[in-house]
């Protein structure tokens, strides 16, 4: 399994929520082009990248903090938050983005979505982030009544091979991870590829999700606020 640092950007800087709430911001005073460096020097191979504002957006908003990460590093960065057209996954991919996570449109615009999956098959993840199950959109503001289970099943004739799922209620909240939440994923689709991601704070968490197979995680806040020390965890890097 392989451990994916996450830097989430809200006007330009560094922070997590909790539960997804703008209303819950935690701010942290690192720049985010060294604490991508940072990562880098330790030997992590890739980085989740949370463009927040464009999310809130609709648009591509810190495409500049990409592109400088990018060249400052050797990162493969999986890029998400405003990405609404096949000319922004273009763009993303022209100023260093490895992989897109995408979710908002993949509900609102399917049609548009499976010709994202047809022209870049390996660059485009489903970001399938749920609440109780169902999936939110807009930066998670908004719950729509589709079922994960339904909206990955829609996709896969297309090509899917990722999806990043978030168990939103567990995200930012350093409670750990509900293992049967993954579990129930993993068995559902054992061809896709899944990354988790919401709650994990702790060795105990990796293992229990390794065990059921996931193969890769996403680690944001335990990582910054000295839970989880990235230096004791470069056997998954």
């Amino acid at each position: 399994m392989r451990i994916i640092p996450a830097i989430d950007l809200l006007d330009g800087k560094v922070v997590r929520l909790k539960q997804g709430s703008f209303e819950q911001v935690e701010q942290f005073e690192k720049d985010p082009v060294e604490l991508a460096k940072y990562y880098s020097d330790l030997g992590f191979q890739q980085l989740h990248l949370v463009d927040l504002d464009g999310a809130k957006a609709g648009r591509l908003v810190n495409t500049s903090t990409l592109n400088r990460i990018a060249k400052s590093t050797k990162l493969q960065i999986d890029y998400s938050g405003g990405i609404r057209s096949l000319k922004s996954v273009q763009e993303c991919l022209d100023l260093g983005a490895s992989k897109l996570c995408i979710g908002s449109l993949a509900v609102k615009s399917p049609n548009l979505f499976d010709e994202m999956l047809s022209s870049y098959p390996s660059q485009i993840i489903l970001a399938a982030d749920t609440y109780d199950g169902l999936i939110k959109t807009d930066a998670w503001q908004n719950k729509s009544s589709l079922r994960i289970e339904d909206l990955i099943s829609r996709f896969i004739p297309s090509g899917l091979q990722q999806v990043m799922s978030t168990d939103i209620k567990q995200d930012g909240m350093m409670q750990g991870i509900q293992n049967q939440y993954y579990q129930k994923l993993k068995k559902s689709f054992p061809v896709i590829e899944f990354i988790a991601s919401g709650g994990v704070s702790s060795e105990q968490d990796l293992m229990s999700l390794e065990a059921i197979g996931i193969e890769k995680v996403i680690i944001g806040k335990a990582l910054l606020n000295g839970s989880l020390n990235p230096e004791n965890l470069t056997a998954y890097a």
